[in-house]
């Protein structure tokens, strides 16, 4: 496990080099087979080398990242870190469409669900990723409690009411964090 103080130290520095600048999340050029086109993968890496940017989003909504099998994944995070070794790689991850299918119970599907997303960011990590976007697991869409909040599997006793989201102006943050205290 690695400290916290590590990674906090690591994000300020991550936020320092993209302070000001933008960030593309970059689409996955593909043939009508639905296959990479690697050529066309290359050609565009060079091309945002040249451009004024920060850094590349990939795996993330444009490059329909979960949809990708981990071969491709791994084909153009390489793309992109040998065109840009300096710039910053964000890589989205989350519950890969092709993995197994999830249990039903839903303590277990939810391990599921973390071990998956935690392993597509290994893959990130192990391919030049610095940091994540993580894709919202859907999986876990039908496990609202009979109030209709979803609580979370890492920090006991905390949960959100999608309704929140929902609200025109959003509610204050500090109001919602004190009702789940209160719940």
């Amino acid at each position: 496990m690695v400290p916290t103080l590590v990674i906090t130290e690591a994000a300020y520095l991550i936020a320092a080099r993209l302070d000001g600048t933008l960030v593309p999340a970059v689409p996955v050029p593909r043939r009508a087979s639905g296959h990479l086109h690697i050529e066309a993968q290359q050609a565009y890496a060079a091309w945002m080398a040249r451009q004024p940017v920060g850094g590349v989003a990939v795996w993330a909504h444009t490059g329909r990242g979960l949809h990708l099998d981990a071969q491709t994944r791994a084909g153009v995070l390489a793309s992109w870190r040998g065109a840009m070794p300096s710039a910053v790689i964000i890589a989205g991850c989350g519950v890969p469409h092709d993995s197994a299918p999830l249990p039903s119970d839903p303590r277990t599907r939810t391990d599921h669900v973390i071990r998956r997303t935690v392993a597509m960011a290994e893959e990130a990590r192990a391919g030049g990723a610095e940091a994540l976007l993580v894709h919202p697991p859907g999986q876990l869409a039908e496990l609202p409690d009979a109030a209709g909040r979803y609580h979370s599997a890492v920090l006991p006793g905390f949960w959100l009411d999608p309704a929140w989201f929902r609200q025109d102006p959003l509610p204050d943050v500090e109001d919602l964090l004190l009702a789940t205290a209160r719940a």
